[in-house]
């Protein structure tokens, strides 16, 4: 019953320790996965950020390209000399998106192997070829300072560049990283309302620059728009203005990042201020008679600053997002070291829990249940376990030493009464041999005297036949010694009557040797029952 009673103790201890680490292992195990979770997404959103802003730089060089290489190729149209510096200002450009290009490339093979970016990264690579080949053709007259020669290229240049760029959009659209699960958080949320930012500032600049390519073109050739122009320009002024849509609302979000809501304020003063008052009166002219008010230096300087503004506004977008999933993927890690070290303090705790309960526990409890069950079976010489603990342990080791104080007295005493009992038993014995050997002396003694007798009645007997003998021989005399037969008489009736005292002597002495040998019984009962009590 002891044991089992401590089985079960032990049993249970053990599996509430093992309930307590599991749901510590399973708690933290969910913690560290959830916080992977994060890290692994804010790994996404960088990588999504990080491949936005590389096509956002490429679409600006290859548009800085479009646009500085067509001025190239409408002087060469003119038959003018095209400047070197302009040569090396495309070729600037050019160096610029190629590298963008080549990293957006790399990193879209890196991040996923899918089919649709299998193919985007297809139309990119023709796309990059059918510029490439575009360039050759470029480079034939505008990197030596030369005339151009081809005079269809003029038309075919601006398309080519505009297919890349697009393409390079969709790409950044398939890459999107969009969180549809509330796990994702605020800041994720966030981090993703900037992407949507920077999509609206490419949009922005990229039809801003179409749209001051052709005015350009117009105020350098002091013509007004064709129809067809003009209603070119007025689809893009409608993404110019669907872009802007986009930024100012990201201005208006409660959680938008102040240093970006200002700079948007300031971005759209500079935009919708003095460039937007000299696009209109160079759109005022160009709906008319072509009477430009500004030239084409001063037009193409107005749109850098502005296209600089703008470039701006989508560098700090980029770097706040930046730092935004940098501390995000930080906090990730964090999480992790912090829940990964939770886990291991909680599996360490419980493995400590469980040494901790067999040492100084369920360990004592097995020594004690072994102790007592030693002691039951009457074995005093056990030591008692745990006999200087203070606690509940402490407390069961003092009872049991109680336990054992007692089983030893109980023990002390019993061998005390078996030595008294052995001693009465001894005394009774004594006792008795000694009555038996006073009865014996005292039979002894009536013996002897019987024997006594006997041989005195056996001289007296022989006396008597030698007396009847003497007689026989004398009876021839016996009338002559009648006295002297009548004196033999009298002394054979003496002899005969101290025959019969001796006889009477005998019993006596035989009535009084069973009277002591009674004495004797009855001294021997008195004394028994002295010693049994």
């Amino acid at each position: 019953m002891i044991s089992r009673m401590s089985f079960t103790v032990r049993g249970s201890l053990f599996a509430i320790l093992a309930i307590l680490t599991a749901i510590i292992v399973y708690y933290t195990v969910g913690l560290t996965r959830y916080a992977q979770f994060n890290r692994d997404n804010a790994v996404a959103t960088s990588r999504s950020n990080a491949m936005s802003d590389m096509i956002l730089e490429a679409a600006v060089a290859l548009s800085g390209e479009r646009e500085t290489t067509r001025r190239a190729l409408a002087i060469g149209n003119a038959g003018g000399e095209i400047p070197s510096a302009l040569g090396d200002e495309i070729s600037g450009y050019r160096k610029t998106a190629d590298a963008a290009v080549r990293e957006i490339l790399e990193y879209a093979g890196e991040a996923d192997s899918r089919s649709s970016l299998t193919s985007l990264s297809r139309e990119i690579e023709n796309a990059r070829r059918t510029l490439t080949d575009r360039r050759r053709r470029v480079d034939a007259a505008i990197l030596r300072g030369g005339t151009l020669a081809d005079r269809d290229l003029a038309g075919e240049w601006a398309p080519a560049v505009t297919r890349l760029i697009e393409t390079m959009q969709q790409l950044r659209r398939v890459t999107e990283f969009r969180p549809d699960d509330q796990r994702y958080g605020d800041l994720l949320y966030g981090i993703q309302a900037l992407a949507v930012l920077k999509n609206e500032v490419w949009t922005v600049t990229e039809y801003t620059a179409r749209e001051s390519a052709l005015l350009d073109t117009a105020i350098s050739a002091g013509e007004p728009l064709t129809t067809a122009q003009v209603r070119e320009i007025g689809k893009m002024r409608g993404h110019i203005e669907q872009g802007w849509g986009g930024i100012r609302a990201y201005s208006r979000r409660l959680d938008a990042d102040p240093a970006v809501a200002l700079e948007i304020e300031n971005v759209e003063q500079s935009y919708f201020g003095e460039f937007e008052e000299t696009r209109q009166s160079v759109m005022q002219s160009a709906l008319g008679l072509g009477n430009y008010t500004i030239d084409q230096a001063n037009w193409r300087r107005l749109l850098a600053k502005t296209a600089v503004d703008v470039q701006r506004l989508a560098r700090l977008a980029s770097a706040v997002a930046t730092d935004m999933t940098q501390s995000r993927v930080d906090l990730g890690n964090k999480n992790i070291i912090i829940d990964i070290t939770l886990m291991i303090v909680g599996l360490g705790g419980g493995l400590i829990s469980i040494w901790f309960v067999i040492r100084r526990i369920t360990g004592p409890l097995a020594r004690m249940t072994e102790a007592m069950g030693r002691l039951a079976e009457g074995d005093t010489s056990i030591a008692v376990p745990s006999a200087g603990r203070a606690d509940e342990i402490g407390k069961l080791a003092s009872a049991l030493q109680v336990f054992k104080n007692n089983a030893v007295e109980k023990r002390r005493l019993e061998d005390e009464q078996a030595e008294s009992q052995q001693r009465v038993e001894e005394e009774k014995r004594r006792s008795m041999h000694e009555v038996a050997e006073r009865f014996e002396r005292m039979v002894k003694d009536v013996v002897d005297s019987v024997s006594s007798s006997a041989v005195e009645m056996q001289a007296t007997a022989r006396q008597m036949s030698v007396t009847a003998e003497e007689t026989s021989r004398q009876s021839s005399n016996v009338a002559s010694a009648s006295e002297r037969a009548t004196t033999n008489v009298q002394t054979v009736a003496a002899a005969a009557e101290e025959l019969s005292a001796s006889i009477t002597e005998i019993g006596r002495q035989v009535l009084q040797s069973a009277k002591i040998a009674g004495n004797a019984v009855s001294e021997a009962e008195a004394t028994n029952e002295t010693v049994q009590g």
